[in-house]
C-alpha cells in the first residue's frame, strides 16, 4: 500500500496538470473563470482594429485582452505553450495576463478565413470572424450593417469603424461580439467589393462551356460537393437556384448555341 499511494498521488497530479493544459479553445472556454491554464494547441490570430486580439481553432473562439495589435498579423498562428487566465464578460471569453504569445509566423488559411454572415447571428457565433459582402456605404457614417436576410447588425462603438472608407460598395470583415447584452459586429477591415465575373455554364471553371460542364453539374447535384465548381456559372437558367433544370438549360445551350 505504501508503494501504491505515491503512484496514486502522482496520477492525480498528472490528471490535474492535464486539466489545466487544454489542447483546444473549446476546452479552455469550458474552464471556470479565473482558471490559469497553459494552451497546448496552435491557434489562429485575428487582430481587430480596436486593439483586441482574437484567437480561434477548429473547436472554439476567444479574445486575449490588452495585447498590442502591432505584434501580430491576421492569419498568423500562436505557438504552443502560451498561458493565460480564463475569464469572461458579457458573453466574451477573455484570456487575461497572457504569457508566451510569440507568433510562429505560420498561417492557416482555412481557419484564418472569415465565414460569410448572411443573417442574424446567434450566441454560438460570439467571437467568430465573419464578413458581409457588398455593403453599400453612403455619405453618412455607417452604424449598422444590412444583412442579406433583411435584418441588420449594429457595429460596436468604434470611431474607426463608423467613419472609415469613402462611399461605395464594400465587403466588411469583423468579429461577432456581445456588447451590453446585444450581439454586435466588431469591425476589423473594409475591402472594395468587386462584382464577380463568370462564364455562364462554365461549371468546372476552365474557361469553356463543354460537355464536361454537364458532368460536373450532375456530379454536384448528386454529391453536394462544390469543390472546383463555380456556383454562379452553374445557375444556368439564372433563377437563383441550382437544380436539374440547370442541366437541361446547359444541354440545350450546347445543342443550340443560345441560352
Amino acid at each position: 500500500m505504501k508503494k501504491f499511494f505515491p503512484l496514486f498521488s502522482l496520477a492525480l497530479l498528472t490528471l490535474s496538470a492535464w486539466a489545466q493544459s487544454p489542447a483546444t479553445l473549446a476546452e479552455v472556454n469550458a474552464l471556470e473563470d479565473n482558471s490559469e491554464f497553459t494552451f497546448n494547441g496552435d491557434a489562429v490570430v485575428t487582430v481587430c482594429k480596436n486593439g483586441y486580439l482574437f484567437v480561434r481553432d477548429n473547436s472554439g473562439n476567444g479574445m486575449i485582452y490588452g495585447v498590442a495589435d502591432g505584434a501580430f498579423e491576421n492569419g498568423q498562428v500562436l505557438s504552443q505553450g502560451w498561458s493565460a487566465t480564463k475569464t469572461s464578460n458579457d458573453g466574451w471569453n477573455r484570456f487575461v495576463d497572457p504569457v508566451g504569445l510569440s507568433s510562429s509566423g505560420v498561417t492557416n488559411a482555412s481557419l484564418a478565413a472569415a465565414q460569410e454572415l448572411t443573417g442574424t447571428p446567434d450566441e454560438s457565433m460570439i467571437n467568430s470572424y465573419v464578413y458581409v459582402k457588398n455593403v453599400n456605404k453612403g455619405f453618412m457614417p455607417i452604424r449598422s450593417i444590412p444583412l442579406p436576410d433583411g435584418t441588420t447588425i449594429a457595429i460596436t462603438d468604434c470611431l474607426w469603424g463608423l467613419n472609415q472608407a469613402a462611399t461605395g460598395h464594400y465587403n466588411i470583415y469583423g468579429i461577432i461580439c456581445k456588447d451590453g447584452g446585444v450581439l454586435k459586429f466588431n469591425l476589423d477591415k473594409w475591402e472594395t467589393y468587386v462584382e464577380p465575373t463568370f462564364l455562364r455554364g462554365d461549371v468546372n471553371d476552365d474557361g469553356e462551356v463543354k460537355i464536361n460542364d454537364v458532368t460536373a453539374l450532375i456530379n454536384y447535384l448528386l454529391s453536394g460537393d462544390a469543390t472546383a465548381i463555380n456556383l454562379l456559372a452553374a445557375d444556368c437558367n439564372q433563377d437563383g437556384d441550382i437544380k436539374i433544370n440547370d442541366v437541361t438549360a446547359l444541354i440545350n445551350y450546347l445543342l443550340s448555341g443560345t441560352w
